[in-house]
């Protein structure tokens, strides 16, 4: 400090005989100078605007065993029972009253687990996938994100992320062929039997569990396995093309093979000599899925592109070039498309990560996953990814807007709470649906409180005359009382942004997330 002033002396032309006014003017000087560099100062002026992807950047560096969630504070029994000592109804409104959204709230990346974030559209959801997916490239991870609606914010974000760390960027958006690389979504699986169950799970729910799927996959089945016998590249127009010959053209190839194996042989002579008639009614539910795999923009985005500037990628390239991948699946203009892209790339997924566990391998590179309108892409798939991705290094954010969504595209509300229930952390915004608040409450749990009762009394007796007697009196109770310790009525009365969330390994916290924007903005 007394260098400090030497230089301010200094730079001022005097001799050093300071008086005392100038010495405590320029003491204070020199006090508001530090306390405005310091870096709690530069984070609480964050809580009130807006963060760029590079200042974010900046200030992930030191915290790079941490998750940064925003501003906030731990939520207990302790913090409910003095808000309600104090008749705040809100308890969001007492932590404004402390000035806790001013401290940045954390969680320890370990211990890992999949992480739910539910929210009405508009409550921050974008914002959440934003400030987690850049903190993930930060530390290294392969991010791959599943959009759904195909917006512009996430993409240009992720791009100028790339940029600023210098990793590879890919995007494959169905709304835009030509500015995006294409994939190879049949690269990974071990058999015949998984690649066709891969692709008859796309069939549409009311021809599941019918004879005509079961005469799908075994047609799949058997073009996928004599594709396989004779060491074919797998590919969407090929195989829409050996179904629609009944495999004629791969018996001839069998035939002319010396050494070929007599079930593959098998299977493909009777497929050729199946009545024709019956076939091509019997795989009626097949043809139209096959015609939205190998034909139009998807046709264009899973087969090798014909420019050689243009990117092939696979899973397993993408995760060697330790690569961000952002998906476009443009639901809002066709739902169809959308659900088997985006179904195609998690079975994919699941296959090659199944194929490291496999090889002892689980324990590579991290790699985060992060799905917009989960209930858009549910399905097996999905779900074998939150069960048993964590061995292999895989950590899923998944965002849904009510749980009614979920049940909806799973066909039944257990099947929805199974997949919930894989969720370690859960980050819920402001919502309105009943059935999604109490997944959150119902976690969180009841404590007993002590909850104070006050009442008073006037009695009036009947005496003689003009002598009544009048008796009041008045009684304050503490009694112990069962109650949430996160009240429902709160999720759907907070602001944007703002959110409460159960998070393992941290407990109950409730805080804000900062508005992270790119500089296109």
């Amino acid at each position: 400090m007394a260098i400090a002033m030497l230089v301010l002396s200094r730079w001022l032309g005097l001799d050093g005989s300071f008086t005392r006014e100038l010495w405590g003017y320029g003491l204070n000087f020199l006090m508001a100078l530090e306390f405005l560099t310091r870096k709690d100062f530069l984070w609480r002026r964050a809580g009130s605007s807006s963060l760029t992807i590079r200042q974010l950047l900046s200030r992930m560096h030191p915290h790079g065993g941490k998750l940064w969630l925003g501003w906030g504070g731990d939520w207990n029994k302790d913090l409910l029972q003095r808000f309600m000592e104090r008749g705040a109804q809100d308890p969001m409104q007492g932590m404004r009253d402390t000035q806790w959204l001013h401290h940045r709230l954390e969680i320890p990346l370990e211990p890992r687990g999949n992480m739910l974030i539910l929210g009405a559209p508009g409550s921050g959801k974008t914002q959440a996938f934003l400030l987690f997916a850049v903190q993930a490239i930060a530390r290294g991870d392969i991010v791959l994100v599943l959009d759904p609606k195909g917006g512009t914010t996430l993409p240009r974000a992720l791009r100028e992320v790339s940029e600023l760390t210098r990793r590879p960027y890919y995007q494959l958006v169905v709304a835009q062929p030509q500015e995006s690389c294409s994939f190879d979504l049949l690269a990974h699986g071990r058999h015949a039997s998984e690649l066709a169950s891969r692709i008859s799970l796309l069939l549409p729910p009311a021809e599941q569990g019918t004879v005509f799927s079961q005469f799908a996959w075994m047609t799949l089945y058997r073009v996928i396995n004599a594709q396989l016998w004779l060491g074919d590249s797998l590919n969407f127009p090929q195989l829409r093309a050996h179904i629609l010959d009944q495999g004629k053209a791969l018996f001839g190839m069998l035939l002319r093979h010396p050494q070929v194996e007599p079930q593959v042989l098998a299977g493909i002579r009777d497929l050729a000599n199946h009545e024709s008639v019956h076939y091509s009614k019997m795989i009626l539910a097949l043809m139209p899925l096959l015609d939205i795999l190998a034909t139009g923009v998807l046709g264009e985005l899973l087969t090798r592109p014909q420019e050689v500037t243009k990117p092939f990628l696979t899973v397993e390239e993408l995760v060697a070039q330790r690569g961000i991948l952002y998906v476009g699946l443009g639901a809002l203009s066709d739902v169809r498309v959308a659900q088997a892209l985006g179904a195609l790339l998690l079975a994919d997924l699941a296959a090659w990560m199944g194929d490291r566990y496999r090889q002892g391998l689980g324990k590579g590179a991290k790699i985060q996953v992060f799905v917009d309108e989960a209930a858009e892409v549910s399905g097996g798939a999905f779900v074998q990814l939150l069960n048993k991705g964590r061995e292999c290094g895989l950590q899923v954010t998944l965002a849904l807007q009510t749980l009614a969504d979920l049940e909806v595209a799973l066909r039944g509300p257990a099947e929805a709470r199974m997949m919930v229930g894989n969720a370690a952390h859960l980050l819920v915004l402001r919502t309105l649906d009943p059935d999604s608040r109490t997944i959150l409450v119902e976690r969180a749990g009841k404590v007993l409180l002590r909850v104070r009762q006050s009442g008073a009394s006037v009695q009036a007796q009947q005496g003689v005359g003009w002598l009544n007697r009048h008796g009041h009196g008045a009684s304050i109770a503490r009694p112990l009382q069962e109650v949430t310790l996160i009240p429902e009525a709160l999720l759907s009365q907070m602001q944007d942004r703002h959110f409460v969330g159960y998070f393992a390994g941290r407990g109950l916290v409730v805080g804000r997330l900062p508005w992270v924007r790119h500089s296109d903005f």
